[in-house]
């Protein structure tokens, strides 16, 4: 990730915030569309869906997160074929070009690094049945193909996805934190800008807490069918990957099994006199 500023666009087209999204960056010439699948038959014959591009359906993000990814040339013949035969899904996000810079080839990488990347943050159940090979790509459609993914990683968070896990190299150590029981530590990770990371090899216990809410029970199911949490056979669970959760507090009550707040509390408040000052 650059650390230099960057000027994104986002035009709510249709006059209300949860309808049809047009993301657009300064120096770039792709464009993105976030179409509700309820707004879908209203804007199919916009102009950007009649270019080669990629695209992403997703499910419901907070709790049971399912994501299909693709490429069409044009967008528009592969997308209405999934209006019809994929029900999952219930946001479109698109990204085409207003130039001529992409083609089938290069389309075709970037679905193949798009579902790559997304394999690796392990959020997502992934409806794809199989990962394509990238083609093989001259150096200069390599770059053109790479320079469209990074701009595209760029404005993706705007729109509530990120494909993004930071190295541990990346992140300041001041972010790391741990969870502990009266038997240990339970589990390693790291706060992010995205949320916070659960590092493999942490344990997550087996037992829930009678209070233990409903929404994080079934994040907890999620991941144990996606293999993400599996039983050691040790009295715990055992994370098998790197697993980013939208908020420490998620985190926490899927390592404990209890509602839990995962953020470290603030510093204690300084007294100087009769005052008492507060953290900031």
């Amino acid at each position: 990730m650059s650390n230099r500023g960057f000027v994104i666009y986002t035009h709510v087209a249709e006059g209300h915030p949860s309808g049809l999204k047009i993301i657009t960056k300064s120096n770039w010439s792709g464009v993105g569309l976030y179409i509700p699948r309820s707004r879908f038959s209203h804007n199919k014959s916009r102009a950007e869906l009649q270019k080669p591009g990629v695209y992403m359906l997703l499910g419901d993000l907070d709790f049971d997160p399912k994501l299909y990814i693709g490429e069409g040339d044009p967008l528009i013949t592969r997308l209405l074929s999934h209006q019809t035969n994929k029900d999952f899904w219930d946001i479109l996000i698109a990204f085409t070009s207003n130039d001529s810079s992409l083609n089938k080839a290069i389309i075709q990488y970037l679905e193949s690094r798009l579902l790559s990347l997304a394999a690796k943050t392990s959020r997502f159940k992934i409806h794809n049945k199989n990962t394509p090979k990238a083609p093989s790509l001259s150096e200069m459609d390599t770059d053109v193909a790479e320079g469209f993914l990074a701009e595209l990683l760029l404005c993706l968070p705007i729109l509530g996805v990120s494909l993004d896990i930071p190295s541990k190299n990346e992140v300041s150590t001041d972010n790391y934190l741990h969870i502990k029981n009266s038997k240990g530590t339970l589990a390693k990770g790291v706060l992010t800008d995205d949320g916070f990371i659960v590092f493999k090899g942490s344990r997550a216990s087996l037992e829930e807490t009678p209070s233990f809410p409903l929404s994080l029970k079934a994040k907890r199911m999620e991941l144990i069918d996606r293999g993400v949490l599996k039983d050691s056979g040790q009295g715990y669970y055992e994370f098998t990957c790197d697993h980013s959760f939208g908020s420490p507090s998620t985190a926490a009550g899927v390592v404990q099994g209890r509602s839990a707040n995962g953020r470290p509390p603030p510093p204690p408040a300084v007294l100087i006199g009769k005052t008492q000052l507060a953290p900031p």
